[in-house]
């Protein structure tokens, strides 16, 4: 918000500052202009105004040396997400007549970053590599393209380990990282990937034999760790990753949630997990039973298998029994709504793997829990109103 103010003993020949009355740098009234006195009108007061911008996507498109190609603006639909130790997709489409479609679209060569802007700020949601297009013609000349992206982790699934890779009781978060860099420094090979927090989590003893490099960062989470390739491609690894913002994020029915599907999915229960390995002596197989005996009082015996393929020492045949049985032990759920507002709360305000409070009190519901954030999807129309998807399970933060 603008106000006015002047000084000196002199209304004729005085300054008028103009100032900024929401105190947007460190001193609470920054003076912004000045401007001569040169008539009495120009102290009269005036009333000023603070318009907040309407909520608008966009979506950048770069080719593979990071050059802008152009930006898509007439999409009708978009939708983008992100999952915890997985990768996301996004979609958009566009016109096959639009003027730059030809540029804009170059699988497995060109990339995109969405950004959302809403009042004063602009924020990087989601990146990724295009990887699909998917086109319908018709003879009335309504052709449209669909184009499907990959968030970064998705480009380690065409990749894989040497020959043979030994880690013997190296720490977990190092393998990932050493897998990348790996692959990276094959010619042709660097992703862009950097590293930033790699925390300690767990010691692995596990061999590669030409292994996919991403199905191999994938069993080392179901061994207890979480990752994740910003969308500036920096790894980050660490035992949980995420925050608590049950106390920032609250989503509640009939509050800034109007409408609102729920679906609660026990369709794979297991408090009892069954990590298999390889083969020991002539006929036994390595096998190892981890066992939540509470949730086995409350609904039975609920048994899942799980393949550790490559040799590992008991502690990971453990870790993976365990994190399995976190996330099937008890119910997920799935929530779909639409942003009261297109304002909060927003993806801004959290990421995968936070922890939030969902609120629904009504009829058979009588939910104040924390969960956590295991998925998201957004779902951006035409008049840039926003629909949300959460896949949620138990709060473990």
């Amino acid at each position: 918000m603008l106000g006015f103010s002047s000084i000196g003993s002199h209304q004729i020949g005085g300054i008028l500052l103009i100032l900024d009355l929401e105190g947007k740098s460190e001193r609470k009234l920054e003076v912004i202009a000045e401007k001569p006195v040169d008539s009495e009108r120009s102290f009269e007061a005036r009333a000023t105004y603070t318009f907040v911008k309407p909520l608008t996507y966009r979506i950048i498109v770069y080719d593979r040396n990071k050059n802008v190609i152009g930006q898509v603006m007439d999409f009708r639909k978009l939708t983008f997400g992100k999952r915890l130790n997985n990768f996301g997709t996004a979609e958009f489409d566009l016109s096959t007549n639009y003027p730059i479609a030809s540029d804009l679209i170059d699988l497995r060569k060109n990339y995109i970053e969405i950004y959302r802007d809403y009042n004063q700020d602009r924020d990087l949601v989601w990146a990724g590599e295009q990887a699909v297009r998917r086109s319908l013609l018709n003879n009335k000349g309504n052709n449209w393209s669909e184009i499907i992206c990959y968030s970064w982790f998705e480009q380690l699934k065409q990749r894989y380990t040497e020959e043979f890779e030994r880690y013997e009781l190296e720490n977990a978060s190092d393998i990932v990282a050493t897998l990348i860099a790996t692959t990276q420094g094959k010619t042709g090979g660097n992703l862009g990937i950097t590293y930033g927090v790699l925390d300690d989590t767990y010691l692995a003893d596990i061999i590669y034999q030409n292994d996919n490099i991403a199905d191999a960062i994938l069993g080392l989470s179901d061994g207890g760790l979480d990752f994740e390739i910003t969308d500036k491609k920096v790894l980050n690894v660490s035992s949980i990753l995420g925050q608590d913002e049950t106390d920032n994020v609250v989503l509640e029915y009939g509050y800034n949630i109007t409408d609102m599907t729920i679906v609660e999915d026990f369709s794979q229960p297991v408090n009892q997990s069954l990590v298999l390995g390889e083969v020991l002596g002539e006929d036994t197989l390595q096998r190892v039973e981890r066992t939540n005996t509470t949730h086995r009082t409350s609904y039975g015996l609920r048994q899942g298998r799980m393949n550790q393929l490559e040799p590992a020492i008991l502690a990971i045949f453990e870790d993976k029994g365990d994190a399995s049985i976190r996330k099937f032990g008890v119910p997920l759920i799935k929530v779909d709504f639409s942003l009261v507002g297109n304002n909060t709360p927003s993806i801004n305000n959290f990421g995968v793997g936070d922890g939030i409070r969902l609120i629904v009190k009504d009829g058979i519901y009588n939910i104040d829990e924390e969960y956590r954030v295991f998925e998201w999807q957004l779902t951006v129309d035409k008049q840039n109103a926003e629909k949300l998807s959460l896949v949620l399970g138990k709060f473990t933060i």
